[in-house]
């Protein structure tokens, strides 16, 4: 597995050392600017570790890497694995710049900081792997890929609905806000990411197909 995970990193490490530039950018301007120090730092990182993501992986797809790993003597459990130490080593990357920064300025060495760290990168990589979810899903086959679709954008939209006919908006971010930059929140976000990225393992396990 780790021999696996190895040859991925130095196949596309010339897109990984891309974004990571793009996003040491970022880290020197949050160095000049305070509008973008902190929070606006890890915000700013995290867009381009999505989109750093979304290329790499639109170049597997085209390359046919799944196929590949598919076929090599290994479970399909360890192929799952590969793929989440892959996305957290990245992303880890960013943690670093954000840690950088916390050093240089030594105002941002606080409690609140630190359990915003975890908070994001909880988030993000949760969202990360709800589209690997999604993607692994796509080779059930069957209704019920389109049902789980169809129904979690059908409640994120009655979600937001309700949000805005109660009037609750400005209500839920401040208890999200003050929950984001606890304890308790970024415990909260960080197992939410180590449930999804265990469904995404599953996901990949269950699938009928890896011609991809």
């Amino acid at each position: 597995m780790w021999m696996i995970l190895k040859a991925e990193l130095a196949y596309t490490r010339n897109g990984l050392l891309i974004g990571f530039a793009i996003a040491a950018c970022f880290l020197l301007g949050a160095m000049l600017y305070s509008a973008w120090s902190g929070i606006g730092l890890m915000i700013n990182t995290s867009i381009v570790f999505f989109i750093s993501v979304g290329v790499l992986g639109s170049e597997a797809d085209k390359e046919k890497r799944t196929r590949i790993l598919a076929s090599l003597p290994v479970r399909p459990q360890e192929i799952g694995f590969v793929e989440q130490y892959y996305i957290l080593f990245f992303y880890l990357s960013m943690v670093f710049l954000w840690l950088v920064h916390a050093v240089v300025d030594t105002q941002l060495l606080t409690s609140e900081t630190f359990s915003a760290i975890f908070s994001i990168a909880g988030l993000v990589l949760a969202l990360i792997n709800a589209f690997v979810i999604h993607s692994h899903l796509g080779y059930w086959g069957g209704k019920r890929y389109k049902l789980l679709t169809v129904g979690t954008v059908f409640l994120l939209l009655l979600a937001v609905f309700l949000l805005a006919w109660q009037n609750s908006f400005q209500m839920v971010w401040r208890s999200a806000s003050a929950l984001f930059f606890s304890p308790a929140g970024s415990t909260i976000c960080m197992v939410l990411y180590f449930l999804m990225a265990s469904l995404a393992i599953a996901a990949f396990v269950k699938r009928k197909s890896y011609l991809a």
